[in-house]
């Protein structure tokens, strides 16, 4: 009987979270969502102004090192420039290092004469003598981390208040 009432609590409590995370939000009674481009610009500025706060709390190098990054005071004429190099070359480089290493990995373990896929695709593999098999993971933390996910999620849809104006 305990068990059963502990389960219909936590369900009623997870109803209760579900609910009140997918409300929509207030945005101080205008009753209108912000559009995804403003929340995605307010992120962004509050990032670089944290950044920016970052760079010139360093003693010594500090304004040098914003003077570096951004080229004069935020926001300033050289970041542009400088983030679309990361943006067009970097990361994809990066992404393509990360293919590649990928791959390798899958051709190193091909010429040990590993299996990989069965283990991938039932997740059962086998299992070394000394080791523990794994097990499934407890339902609530799937639960929890769904909670949080959807909490998150809501917050940057809210135009993420601490950062928004």
């Amino acid at each position: 009987m305990l068990c059963f009432l502990l389960l219909l609590f936590l369900l009623l409590l997870f109803l209760l979270l579900l609910f009140l995370l997918l409300l929509p939000p207030q945005d101080g009674g205008r009753g209108e969502q912000p559009r995804p481009e403003k929340v995605a610009e307010g992120i962004s500025t509050a990032l670089f102004i944290t950044l920016e706060g970052i760079t010139l709390s360093v003693p010594v190098i500090g304004t040098w090192t914003q003077w570096a990054l951004f080229g004069s005071e935020f926001p300033g004429t050289e970041i542009i420039p400088r983030l679309y190099i990361v943006h067009v070359l970097l990361i994809p480089g990066i992404l393509l290092a990360l293919i590649g290493l990928h791959i390798a990995a899958i051709i190193f373990y091909r010429l040990r004469g590993k299996r990989l896929v069965r283990p991938m695709v039932t997740g059962r593999g086998e299992v070394q003598s000394g080791v523990q098999p794994m097990r499934p993971a407890r339902w609530w933390v799937a639960v929890l981390c769904l909670i949080i996910a959807i909490g998150i999620t809501r917050w940057v849809i809210a135009g993420a208040p601490p950062f928004s104006s």
